[in-house]
């Protein structure tokens, strides 16, 4: 897993002796870093560090408490140690702690990430730092990203995905459940050749209607099938998560509209309180916060509704990374939320995958990180209620962005194909039955089926997938599999059959 840290020092500039001495600590940091890489990034200026901290694209900051005014270029200190964002972990470093520059430690110490103090001379012995360093910043690194170095896979070992969607909990009796819970685990395990799935992929319709009593039952689901499938601790990083339309509860997406006149409650189209109308999504968002521990890190500004979108390069050790997308929004009163993904939550995740990609680059690795993205609706189609309402912008953010294998649900139905658009490089789409009912006998219950998805492997990168569609036909689970091959212009179906 590559920790960027940012060097903000005006006396680090290209050759000079504090940028050796800084690359030697580097250096001897990734020498006793079993599961880290650390890769520094000098800032060249005051509004060069600004810039790097307003883009949140760094995990730590060795920070120099006595900045030059000329090296600044009109960013104050002050100005500068306030854009770093409150959970940014930082050390200050220095050549003496005296009053010459207490304004500065004062206003330094003050803020919550500050984690250490340095004097310039515990750097003079790299070999002798470089364990309490390490420790420091993987620490809290992996605090503040949720990095999950406990999977840990050989370079040529595959990746397993199992791919849930549409439980919809609180439409369905569970009277069968655990008799067809057991049957699920033993085909996953006998998919993943003895092996436990490495990521769960949930992609939204957890509820019937939106209501805390649902979510708390699918909670209670999702852990007694999960356990059996070695999953022992909740929330975790290896599970993903985005919401679906039956996740809003429709009632709380009024609230904001409620009108109070003649001693009556009515709704109104008027928008009295917008705050109020993403109370929709609150019982989402906790059942979110118990069941995966990924932040939801796309911009802070955003409202509830736009910041349930999210991305992880917490398995870019494995050359994966994850993202999600709310296709739940905008919420409406007195209906559906409609199908959309706000421009901004596409602009703001294309900025973030660019510089995961550009990062990866310049660290000369091979190829390209796997990236792979979840929603409940799919991005690319255009019939009726099955995709999303603004396909146009979606499309365009996947021809724009590399992105390999996109998983949703919505539609009840199974199906997995490779789609190119714009002439950008071929990618698979894959979509994953309902587990909990029949597509067209709603609600009477089974669990009708699921996807699970092998990543194989070659020297750490992917290469290829095999994907098995799994349905209930009678008392038997029945898979149907589709292999890829990763090539220069994307993937293609290598053979296909059913078992």
């Amino acid at each position: 897993m590559y920790v960027n840290i940012l060097v903000v020092d005006d006396e680090a500039g290209d050759g000079s002796d504090r940028r050796k001495k800084y690359e030697d600590v580097g250096r001897a940091m990734n020498s006793v870093a079993a599961t880290y890489q650390f890769n520094l990034i000098f800032a060249q200026s005051g509004i060069h560090a600004w810039d790097a901290l307003r883009q949140k694209s760094v995990d730590f900051i060795f920070l120099d408490l006595v900045l030059s005014d000329s090296w600044l270029s009109g960013i104050s200190f002050e100005k500068l140690l306030g854009t770093i964002d409150e959970t940014v972990p930082f050390a200050i470093i220095t050549s003496k702690f005296d009053v010459s520059n207490m304004r500065e430690l004062s206003a330094a110490i003050s803020r919550p990430g500050c984690k250490s103090f340095l004097k310039w001379i515990d750097l003079n012995d790299p070999r002798e730092v470089a364990p309490y360093l390490h420790i420091l910043v993987s620490e809290t690194a992996r605090q503040l990203r949720s990095l999950d170095t406990s999977v840990a896979l050989d370079p040529d070992e595959s990746a397993f995905i199992l791919h849930l969607s549409d439980i919809q909990y609180g439409g369905f009796s569970v009277d069968s459940q655990p008799l067809e819970m057991q049957a699920v685990t033993q085909k996953v395990k006998a998919l993943c050749r003895g092996h436990n799935p490495t990521f769960v992929a949930l992609t939204g319709d957890f509820a019937e209607t939106g209501a805390p009593a649902q979510f708390d039952g699918c909670y209670e689901w999702i852990v007694q099938l999960l356990g059996r499938l070695g999953f022992r601790t909740f929330p975790s990083s290896r599970v993903l998560v985005v919401p679906g339309n039956h996740d809003v509860n429709l009632p709380l997406s009024s609230a904001g509209n409620l009108h109070y006149e003649g001693g009556k409650i009515e709704i109104s189209d008027a928008i009295h309180d917008a705050r109020l109308n993403q109370l929709g999504l609150f019982h989402y968002s906790e059942f979110f916060r118990k069941i995966s521990s990924l932040h939801q890190s796309l911009d802070s500004a955003f409202t509830t509704e736009q910041r349930l979108g999210w991305i992880s390069d917490a398995f870019l050790h494995l050359g994966i990374v994850f993202y999600g997308l709310n296709t739940t929004t905008p919420l409406v009163p007195r209906g559906l939320p409609m199908r959309k993904v706000l421009n901004n939550e596409l602009g703001d995740l294309a900025r973030k995958l660019n510089s995961i990609g550009a990062t990866w680059q310049a660290e000369g690795r091979p190829d390209e990180p796997f990236v792979i993205g979840l929603s409940h609706h799919c991005l690319t189609g255009d019939a009726e209620d099955r995709s999303v309402e603004n396909p146009k912008a979606t499309m365009q953010f996947i021809a724009s962005n590399t992105t390999h294998l996109f998983l949703h649900g919505h539609v009840h139905e199974s199906d997995t194909e490779t789609r190119s658009i714009g002439g950008k490089k071929a990618y698979v789409r894959s979509c994953a039955s309902t587990i909990s009912k029949p597509a067209k006998a709603r609600p009477e219950d089974s669990n009708r089926g699921f996807n699970l998805i092998e990543l194989e492997r070659r020297g750490g990168i992917v290469t290829g997938m095999r994907i098995d569609m799994i349905d209930w036909r009678g008392a038997d689970l029945v898979e149907k599999t589709r292999r890829y091959e990763r090539g220069h212009h994307g993937f293609h179906i290598t053979d296909l059959a059913t078992s």
